[in-house]
């Protein structure tokens, strides 16, 4: 293989540590820069641990809010209150949510300091797999 044509191909494939930064800033927590890191693996399980808390506080929001909702029909406010409170501290299905999140947030901000060493390694597998 020429010269050139394995350059194009390795700057064609070669993942960018700026790019894999924004995708980590902005939708770091769904897994997005693993995504593009090539460790799809890893990145469907941080899009479901972060997608499943938040469905989980979302469910424990909708839950609460039905069986509240004849007791306090004439004060919408307070159902709301009612709502958050019991998906901020109450129920199981609220506990195991933020629980998820407690998971994907701190794993997030390690991500910040693995995400150089991951493209390095991208990069360096590439090369060789190209023979430049």
């Amino acid at each position: 293989m020429a010269e050139h044509t394995r350059i194009g191909i390795y700057e064609a494939g070669r993942r960018s540590i700026g790019l894999a930064y924004l995708l980590w800033f902005f939708l770091g927590t769904f897994g997005a820069h693993r995504f593009y890191l090539k460790r799809t693996g890893s990145g469907w399980v941080q899009f479901g641990v972060h997608v499943g808390g938040w469905l989980l506080i979302a469910l424990a929001l909708w839950r609460v809010g039905q069986g509240s909702y004849v007791e306090t029909a004439q004060s919408g406010a307070y159902m709301m209150r009612m709502s958050w409170s019991a998906a901020l501290g109450g129920g199981i299905l609220a506990w195991m949510g933020w629980a998820l999140l407690a998971i994907v947030w701190p794993w997030w901000l390690i991500d910040a300091f693995l995400i150089p060493g991951i493209a390095r390694r991208f990069n360096r597998r590439l090369r060789e797999a190209i023979g430049r």
